[in-house]
């Protein structure tokens, strides 16, 4: 209930009989009091005898003050002076002298100079305040705390990325080190078998040519030449690896490659692998270099024998295919393709083995037996000529390697 208004300065017993006034006063929430000018009780309604637990007869005609002197210098005496000398409403919360509980008063002057007091018991809601505040200055606090706690984490997290950091780079350093050192091992290998091969040849080549042998002197001069066009065909290799050497591109017949190339295949496999082939009529041509094509079949063919120590079967099968949502293992590219797979019947691959087999330098054959650079530079021969690799492997399952190569216009 909202406080009254002030009374106006017209006597209120003029509009309002004095009953109806005390029935009034006596019905309202409110605590009403009032004092005559000299600070006397002239009336107190039941709300405020209740509150104080009095009567009315002890404090009827009894200065205020003297019935409660703990009033003196309590912002409710002054508040009480100020309205009947500057005849002006005052208002207060406070806690009561008298119920020790906060409490909300109005003071008006009065028409017959003195003044007339509303108050009401608002304890509860100013507790409720209070708490609310306090629990405010609280959450602030665990908000502060909590920021605190997730700038500290934040700094320890920053901290981390950069220990990892500097971790990834180190490594990172570290497999280039290593990738290095697998790619010097595997060249100076391969480059050494070539220059003892060449050494043996230009040995053999000086005796004869001692004992003018011209005849057999030609034989090992054309073989040291021989090994130096393998040392230059590995330069072409490792250049096409790096796409640092231009693809020499032609119109490319595959059955016809295959086939030219099936003795040094069977040469190569040795007579415990049975080599077949699936050679599909009408193939399309194809646009592609020619030596790095025969280059890839024949290390696909020698990655099969590999893969049969005991012996089986290699089949090199070709086919017409057009590519519309077929997936292949980096991204399909729609068109006319012709398909080449080499598969074996050998030990097959686990999964792991097959995601990497394309990584340079990756290779589960011992060092001194190659540099694990044959199928990453298939991978990107391949891939220079517009093409497509997919590996279907298992292990125990055999191995099938198939190249698309872009049929040619």
């Amino acid at each position: 209930m909202a406080m009254p208004d002030p009374v106006s300065s017209t006597p209120i017993e003029a509009a309002v009989p004095v009953a109806r006034l005390h029935e009034i006063l006596e019905s309202i929430s409110d605590a009403f009091y009032a004092l005559d000018a000299e600070g006397r009780v002239t009336y107190v309604n039941a709300r405020a005898l209740q509150l104080w637990n009095r009567r009315a007869a002890d404090l009827l005609g009894r200065p205020f003050t003297d019935v409660f002197p703990q009033v003196k210098g309590h912002p409710l005496e002054h508040a009480l002076i100020r309205a009947g000398a500057t005849r002006t409403a005052q208002h207060l919360e406070a806690v009561s002298p008298l119920l020790n509980r906060w409490v909300a008063t109005a003071v008006y002057p009065s028409a017959s100079g003195g003044v007339s007091v509303y108050f009401r018991d608002i304890d509860q809601r100013r507790r409720d305040e209070m708490a609310l505040r306090d629990l405010a200055g609280r959450l602030e606090e665990r908000v502060a705390e909590r920021t605190a706690e997730l700038a500290a984490a934040n700094a320890r997290l920053r901290a981390e990325i950069e220990e990892r950091t500097r971790a990834e780079v180190a490594l990172r350093q570290a497999q280039k080190m290593e990738a290095i050192g697998q790619l010097t091992g595997g060249i100076a290998h391969d480059f050494n078998n070539r220059l003892q091969a060449i050494a043996g040849a230009l040995q053999l080549l000086r005796r004869r040519l001692s004992r003018a042998d011209v005849a057999e002197a030609d034989v090992f001069a054309k073989a040291a030449l021989a090994e130096v066009e393998r040392a230059a065909a590995l330069i072409r290799r490792l250049l096409a690896f790096g796409r640092q050497r231009p693809m020499q591109a032609e119109r490319v017949e595959v059955n016809a490659l295959i086939g030219a190339m099936m003795d040094l295949v069977r040469r190569s496999v040795g007579a415990g692998v049975r080599v077949e082939t699936e050679l599909a009529e009408g193939l399309w041509p194809v646009e592609c270099d020619a030596n790095q094509l025969e280059n890839a079949l024949l290390n696909l063919c020698i990655n099969a024998r590999d893969a049969m120590p005991e012996g089986g079967r290699l089949v090199i099968a070709t086919a017409n295919a057009t590519l519309t949502d077929e997936p292949v293992q980096d991204g399909t590219v729609c068109g006319d393709f012709v398909a080449v797979r080499v598969a074996d019947s050998g030990i097959g691959m686990p999964p792991e083995v097959r995601a990497r087999v394309f990584d340079p330098f990756f290779t589960t054959k011992p060092p001194e037996r190659g540099t694990g650079l044959g199928l990453a530079m298939l991978y990107g021969f391949v891939r220079q000529a517009g093409g497509h690799v997919r590996i279907d492997s298992g292990a125990g399952t055999g191995t099938t390697v198939t190249l698309w190569l872009p049929r040619a216009g």
